[in-house]
């Protein structure tokens, strides 16, 4: 036998021998593909559906992987870093569950972000309805993440005219319409949002984030009563200088406050009315 020949036969020797391991040598048995599912619950600050930097993590959000008939097969927690992980998973269909109703305390009324908003790396895949995944994986998949976010907060209330200058809102005191009412962070800058008060001396602002927030009206040259007075229902908040309430932080707790009221003083030279 020559030396190609011998080669030739070395070389099939040792592609049967590569193949008999990778068959069992018996045509049939072949190591199973195992996979992942994975991956990260965030709080979506901004609401945008989309991880953005200095958005943090969040611990403690219980997830429960299904097959696909729907069979519980594993739960977990997402971890201080915000990561969960289920893996060892033969092939098959699968989704994943979050557990809304038990949420850790720091976010225990927060509810689902948008699903599906853009990047699918870094948006969120969990239906806002269901708090479920769409089902049918049926390989690894570490991109299935959860955006939590707060829902919105509301700050308001009424301007009126206070005709008696005691400070409090009387029943035959009438509301004051037209008051321009700008909404500040707290620490006083702007944040470009700004209503009037209705006919009925109301304003609002709605589905604001978490924060802290000053709520200034725009004296125009009137004065503004007595801050303070009384009955924190009834009374007026701004300060008579800068038309400015107090600090107010709206957040897991406090989601409304309808407290935040104007008194404006009778124009110089109008009668008082008494008590």
């Amino acid at each position: 036998m020559n030396s190609r020949r011998w080669r030739r036969w070395v070389v099939l020797g040792v592609l049967a021998a590569l193949a008999c391991l990778l068959t069992s040598c018996g045509g049939v048995a072949r190591a199973a593909t195992t996979h992942f599912v994975g991956d990260y619950v965030w709080l979506d600050t901004d609401r945008n559906g989309l991880q953005d930097p200095g958005e943090p993590p969040v611990e403690g959000v219980r997830a429960t992987l299904f097959d696909g008939a729907g069979t519980a097969v594993e739960t977990t927690r997402s971890g201080e870093n915000g990561r969960y992980l289920f893996g060892d998973l033969p092939d098959g269909a699968y989704h994943v569950c979050f557990d809304l109703d038990a949420l850790p305390a720091q976010v225990g009324d927060h509810r689902l972000t948008a699903m599906n908003a853009g990047n699918d790396a870094v948006d969120s895949d969990v239906d806002p309805e269901t708090g479920c995944t769409r089902p049918a994986l049926t390989s690894t998949d570490l991109t299935l993440d959860a955006g939590l976010t707060a829902p919105g907060n509301e700050l308001g209330d009424y301007a009126w005219l206070d005709q008696d200058g005691d400070g409090l809102q009387s029943p035959e005191e009438p509301p004051v319409e037209g008051v321009r009412v700008a909404l500040h962070h707290g620490d006083g800058t702007p944040t470009g949002i700004a209503v009037t008060t209705g006919p009925d001396g109301r304003y609002a602002f709605s589905n604001l984030p978490d924060g802290s927030y000053l709520v200034c009206f725009d004296l125009d040259g009137r004065q503004a009563t007595v801050p303070a007075a009384g009955d924190e229902a009834l009374d007026s908040d701004a300060d008579p200088v800068t038309g400015c309430t107090g600090a107010v932080t709206a957040g897991l707790g406090a989601r409304q406050d309808l407290t935040l009221d104007l008194g404006l003083l009778p124009a110089p030279g109008t009668p008082a009315v008494s008590p």
